[in-house]
């Protein structure tokens, strides 16, 4: 479960490597040589078919250089995840209000936190947290929430159309209710590298990498990384001396749980951190699966692959989805497909089957870096097209 660490770093890209302009500039033209390539590289036909021209900013976010939106490449180097496996596969909901022309509200603090034993609704300190943050008066997280304390990082667009404010955990106590969360942690720009965010275990943004709604649905596509979260007591590695000098976490993640030890990281693969990048290899059989939300999910980690966000703090695997004024995907699902997302992975269904053979399957791809995201070479998809409303155009 995430905690709201005391500080985070500054610098989401810092990973102990030199960030001179001659090494940025030679990394940004590998980056568009590789992409071009890349582009060349993949049958008329699908370029034809399939890829946008343009993009939303409010439904594709940040930059095509971001680690949200950068596909895998064939330089990636493979190093099976052996995740042990969970009981569960659930869904976690991101809270993500994109409606910067809304009613304004301030966001005041409740200190119930992770506390089993509180409400949010009912600690509220009266310390402000964020003032005049756009939110529709008929958007609400209660009732209805999924668990008991969940996490529910928030992405809040401002009035400006391009600053991001995240928090985290976010509630609205009823429609027009009061607006609460623990505290402000990061914010964004929607046109920037999307990095940085509310995570509390990673540091890691709230709105990049969430499934988006209507991403799930039947037809839907993922053109970008997702998240997922593992439990860090089965799966995380805590490197306490060698390697990039990062206890228990890797770039792009800013940080690690403020419990992280040996023994809440448990886990014995090294390249299973927090931050890790995982994939499907391109020769994993897609067609195979018997569902089609498990093929959509398939193809994105094929393509580009799942940065792993947070500890789940039981044996369960979530997967970040969108709550918010524009939909929830936990009720999408079940409208579309007739059960839920979450399910014990022993289930014996066609989805429990599809989601424990992905996750029996996932590999690390070892040398993801600031210089080359997914590992470098031709990327397995195109990059992301130009934003159809340009930042500054008042969305």
């Amino acid at each position: 479960m995430s905690r709201l660490n005391s500080t985070y770093k500054a610098n989401g890209m810092d990973d102990g490597v030199s960030g001179d302009n001659s090494l940025k500039e030679e990394s940004e033209m590998k980056h568009w040589l590789v992409s071009f390539v890349g582009l060349l590289a993949l049958p008329a036909t699908l370029l034809a078919q399939s890829f946008p021209t343009s993009r939303d900013p409010l439904k594709w976010p940040f930059a095509d250089t971001s680690i949200w939106n950068v596909a895998i490449g064939s330089g990636a180097k493979y190093v099976a995840a052996g995740i042990p496996a969970h009981d569960r596969i659930q869904p976690e909901e991101e809270i993500i209000i994109l409606t910067p022309h809304a009613p304004k509200v301030n966001i005041v603090q409740n200190n119930a936190g992770w506390d089993r034993d509180k409400e949010r609704c009912e600690s509220i300190t009266g310390k402000l947290v964020e003032s005049k943050v756009p939110i529709p008066t008929a958007f609400s997280t209660d009732p209805g929430y999924l668990g008991k304390t969940p996490n529910q990082s928030a992405a809040i667009l401002l009035e400006d159309g391009h600053t991001l404010i995240q928090n985290q955990p976010f509630h609205r106590c009823g429609p027009g209710g009061v607006a609460t969360s623990g505290g402000s942690v990061a914010s964004a720009d929607l046109y920037g590298d999307g990095v940085e965010g509310s995570h509390g275990g990673s540091g890691l943004s709230s709105l990049g990498g969430s499934i988006r709604s209507g991403e799930l649905g039947k037809g839907g596509v993922l053109r970008h990384a997702i998240k997922l979260t593992f439990y860090a007591k089965q799966a995380f590695y805590y490197r306490k001396d060698e390697g990039d000098g990062k206890p228990g976490y890797r770039w792009p993640a800013v940080t690690a749980d403020d419990y992280a030890n040996t023994t809440t990281y448990a886990g014995t693969n090294p390249e299973v951190q927090i931050g890790s990048l995982l994939c499907l290899k391109p020769d994993y059989n897609v067609a195979g699966l018997s569902t089609e939300p498990a093929r959509i999910i398939a193809k994105a980690l094929r393509d580009y692959g799942a940065y792993i966000v947070d500890d789940a703090a039981w044996s369960s695997v979530s997967i970040e989805v969108e709550w918010g004024p524009a939909g929830r995907v936990v009720n999408e699902f079940k409208t579309n497909w007739g059960y839920d997302l979450g399910t014990k992975l022993d289930a014996g269904t066609p989805w429990a089957n599809d989601m424990k053979s992905i996750l029996a399957n996932l590999y690390v791809v070892a040398n993801n870096s600031p210089a080359f995201i997914g590992g470098g070479g031709v990327p397995r998809q195109p990059k992301a097209p130009p934003f159809a409303r340009p930042r500054g155009s008042g969305l």
